[in-house]
């Protein structure tokens, strides 16, 4: 197992683009601050291309992350890109808190969400659920069953939606959905472990392992996601209903 070092180091800008101060070598050195922002002149510095939503919070690209530790670094970073701390400064300078501020935002929104973050590191890593989707047919294939049984309950909610006999099937029926789902989460969080984990196979580098976890994790997020659109078309069907 490798361990994935907390802080992100990487320097994307040496220099600060105003003074041109060494960004590397002031008192903010080895910190996930350093790139962003210049201690010598106090400016905020343009976002750099390699720069994404981890970086930003001294993160690297997994799903274990500290709530705690990401909100006390979001804080620290807007103290310093809060564009109230430029209004006296030339424009270029508000223009440059206010890029930084709104990606440190969205980066925050995104990374403290697990199924945003999910999302985010699905779309870096070139995992397009619909694709995968066009792969398995519209009704996923471990889940061929449920839906069977849910088009079936369908026909006889329309037919005698009020009686005990239908009402005990959609119990019952619920109840295997709420199931699914929870084993289908267990296997989401088991995967994010395994991601994040970064463990080696045999017959495929790390890289190629990686995206693999990430391809199955997609398809649990896919099936979880059909589950609950058959449980809002069932709240659908039966909001007129005796509640079950």
């Amino acid at each position: 197992m490798r361990n994935e070092p907390v802080v992100v180091a990487v320097v994307f800008q040496p220099k600060c683009f105003r003074c041109q101060v060494l960004l590397s070598g002031d008192s903010l050195a080895r910190d996930f601050l350093a790139h962003q922002f210049c201690s010598s002149c106090g400016l905020v510095q343009p976002l750099a291309a390699e720069e994404n939503y981890f970086s930003v919070l001294g993160e690297t690209c997994r799903f274990g992350l500290d709530p705690e530790v990401l909100e006390k670094r979001f804080y620290r970073a807007s103290r310093l890109f809060h564009p109230d701390r430029f209004s006296n400064s030339d424009s270029a300078a508000q223009a440059l808190s206010l890029s930084r501020m709104s990606f440190l935002n969205q980066a925050y929104q995104t990374l403290k969400n697990p199924e945003a973050l999910r999302e985010y590191v699905f779309k870096r890593e070139g995992i397009f659920q619909e694709s995968l989707a066009q792969k398995t047919g519209q009704i996923p294939i471990e889940l061929i069953e449920i839906a069977e049984g849910w088009f079936e309950l369908q026909d006889e909610i329309l037919e005698e939606a009020d009686s005990l006999k239908v009402q005990k099937k959609l119990r019952e029926f619920l109840e295997t959905l709420q199931e699914r789902k929870a084993r289908i989460d267990e296997k989401i969080l088991s995967l994010e472990k395994k991601y994040d984990e970064r463990k080696y196979d045999e017959k495929n580098d790390d890289s190629k392992f990686s995206l693999l976890v990430l391809e199955e994790m997609a398809r649990e997020v896919q099936n979880k996601n059909y589950l609950s659109s058959i449980e809002k078309n069932r709240d659908r069907m039966t909001q007129n209903v005796t509640s079950i």
